[in-house]
């Protein structure tokens, strides 16, 4: 077996599975803290994980940001290396009525699909050898609308709205060592839009002086995901030219049903000090998850583990730049919903970055990632990763009236 890939948000071979690796819906100063975003609220950031959050958002907030992702990945034969790049979230916040009202916009993807792999099988009776190259890429994205409430004194409740979209390209090319004049392959486009939707809960607790206890929780409602999927038997000379055999799928419209999903946090935060976070969240996915024809894929249920947190040496120093640097570490763990093989794939993760004070209010802000995903036990795939997001942040104050004496 062999790997090689494309410029994709991630590359992977466990991305052949259902619609890819999920992404988190955080950013770069979740990234850093190992995922902390459930119970974890910034006054210069967008809490993207948790929409109760965003009534911290005193600012019109615009945040961007790009990842970089560098893999090896490993077999029981072989190690390839791969890189990827691209856009990993572009959103903005604003107060519509201050500490009681925000409203939140943006785009980021839901999941990444890229992969090649290679496998060579000796056909029984012959010596015949059939090569079968499987590859995959695209992916979903989603454009959301959230919006943060604050009810009463402590406790505050959110609501996103998501629309889901994008095309995903699966191919299997068939070769024999003996055929020399064409090749075989089974191109299926899926093409998705739906909507979906989630929702929050936040309460901070003033402990004493400047400690707060910060409680979260998030809930998805199980839905949905419609695909449009057109699948075409094809064949192929080696010259690249293509002849169309039969249509197997003729634009047909099936199910991809999302998981139930929760999760819960906890945080104890020294304000404009430091912030320390434990949260888990779960999804429970049904066992015949996927399009009712796709009987190679399991589904199991998954966690997601995060412990991290923040330090701020002085954020009001203005004769050290050093003290004003915000700093993040923090660990992850999490498991896939597929299995493969039967096996459980668990993504184990160290992660730290900081934010660097810019230009007033923004910030330029870095978070890194060093992981392990798979293993090579029972003939699996290993992948070594160290994942890069570089993002900016943009604070202003707008829609204020302008007094004058």
């Amino acid at each position: 077996m062999a790997f090689s890939g494309y410029s994709q948000l991630v590359l992977s071979p466990y991305t052949v599975n259902g619609i890819g690796e999920i992404n988190n819906l955080g950013v770069a100063q979740n990234d850093a803290m190992g995922g902390l975003g459930i119970s974890y609220s910034n006054v210069w950031h967008i809490n993207n994980q948790n929409p109760a959050l965003l009534v911290g958002n005193a600012f019109t907030t615009f945040q961007m940001g790009v990842e970089a992702d560098v893999r090896s990945i490993s077999n029981q034969f072989t190690t390839d290396q791969s890189g990827t790049g691209n856009l990993k979230y572009l959103i903005f916040a604003f107060p519509i009525v201050k500490n009681r009202w925000t409203s939140s916009f943006g785009v980021m993807p839901y999941s990444s699909v890229s992969y090649n792999i290679v496998d060579e099988e000796i056909i029984p009776l012959s010596s015949t050898v059939a090569t079968f190259n499987y590859l995959g890429e695209g992916g979903i994205s989603q454009a959301y609308w959230a919006n943060g409430f604050k009810l009463f004194k402590g406790l505050s409740v959110g609501f996103r709205a998501s629309y889901v979209f994008g095309r995903i390209q699966n191919e299997i090319v068939t070769s024999l060592s003996n055929e020399n004049t064409f090749r075989t392959a089974y191109v299926e486009n899926t093409t998705y839009n739906d909507f979906n939707f989630n929702s929050g809960l936040y309460y901070r607790k003033k402990l004493k002086d400047k400690y707060y206890l910060n409680l979260g929780a998030i809930f998805d409602l199980r839905g949905n995901l419609e695909g449009e999927r057109l699948g075409v038997l094809e064949r192929r000379d080696f010259g690249n030219r293509v002849t169309p055999v039969d249509t197997i799928l003729n634009f047909e419209t099936s199910q991809f049903r999302l998981p139930l999903s929760y999760g819960f946090g906890v945080t104890l935060e020294k304000f404009d000090k430091f912030t320390i976070g434990l949260e888990a969240s779960f999804q429970e996915w049904e066992d015949e998850a996927g399009f009712e024809d796709d009987n190679d894929t399991e589904f199991t249920n998954t966690v997601r583990l995060a412990l991290g947190g923040e330090f701020k040496p002085d954020v009001t120093d203005v004769n050290s730049y050093i003290k004003r640097i915000t700093y993040r570490a923090g660990f992850s763990y999490q498991t896939s919903p597929y299995l493969v093989g039967g096996n459980e794939i668990q993504d184990f993760g160290i992660n730290f970055g900081w934010s660097l004070p810019v230009a007033r209010l923004s910030t330029l802000d870095m978070a890194f990632k060093f992981g392990q995903k798979g293993t090579l036990s029972d003939n699996l795939v290993r992948e070594r990763y160290f994942k890069f997001v570089l993002g900016a942040t943009i604070n202003d104050r707008w829609f204020v009236r302008r007094k004058f004496n």
